[in-house]
């Protein structure tokens, strides 16, 4: 099986605003994001999901795309941030893990498979 090079999240947060979806590149070379987002204009987007893999995006940032909707820039920041967090050689199963974050949270995080991924049973 061959291992996907765009990461895909199935489930935006704010599902009910986005109505497009752009790429964003990442740092390691040939990988990229796939963002959900809100078309302002032919080339301008409101991100509506959180991204897991890029830095210095996050939900309700408007950003820019090339002609092939590839993310180059943020133009305007949101107010919101993205927190990255590691549980390493924790003591405790990552699905436990995911299992509290998300009774705590109230909402679903969706981890991407290409990246075998385990903490929420992807």
């Amino acid at each position: 099986m061959t291992e996907s090079n765009v990461v895909v999240h199935p489930e935006p947060t704010w599902r009910d605003r986005s109505d497009f979806i752009i790429s964003a590149d990442l740092s390691e070379k040939g990988r990229s994001e796939q963002l959900w987002a809100r078309q302002l204009a032919d080339y301008r987007f409101e991100v509506c999901r959180i991204p897991f893999f890029m830095y210095d995006v996050a939900l309700g940032d408007i950003v820019e795309t090339d002609e092939s909707y590839d993310m180059t820039k943020v133009i305007k920041s949101s107010v919101h941030s993205v927190f990255r967090v590691w549980f390493g050689n924790s003591g405790y199963p990552r699905q436990d893990i995911a299992d509290t974050a998300n009774m705590r949270r109230g909402d679903r995080m969706v981890c991407c498979e290409p990246l075998s991924c385990r903490c929420c049973g992807c």
